[in-house]
């Protein structure tokens, strides 16, 4: 919001604005993560419940407050772990540092 506020000026409109971007590319991440998680259906109605909320529309159209931004950042960090995670479970790399480190002495 620092950045923005340089950048654009330091206007209540453009708060509000960054807000609704920041609600609506935080919805989209939280589809993305419920949609590998749980399947499509379960992200589409979970989303749409968010979305359709008039409180979340309220305070994400009306109120600038933290909370949204970090949603999406949030969101985004899961994501990034979440693939990670992924990266990290498949076969070709699974194992592979274990394999650098020496197998210890056998006791006599």
């Amino acid at each position: 919001m620092a950045v923005l506020c340089l950048a654009v000026g330091c206007s209540h409109s453009v708060f509000v604005h960054a807000v609704v971007v920041f609600a609506t590319l935080g919805c989209l991440a939280s589809y993305e993560l419920l949609r590998r998680l749980e399947g499509r259906t379960a992200a589409a109605v979970i989303s749409l419940l968010l979305i359709s909320s008039p409180q979340e529309f309220a305070l994400a159209t009306q109120m600038v407050f933290s909370d949204l931004p970090y949603f999406f950042t949030s969101m985004v960090a899961l994501l990034l772990m979440r693939r990670l995670d992924e990266q990290c479970a498949t076969p070709e790399t699974k194992g592979e540092g274990a394999a650098d480190v020496p197998e210890p002495a056998a006791r006599d």
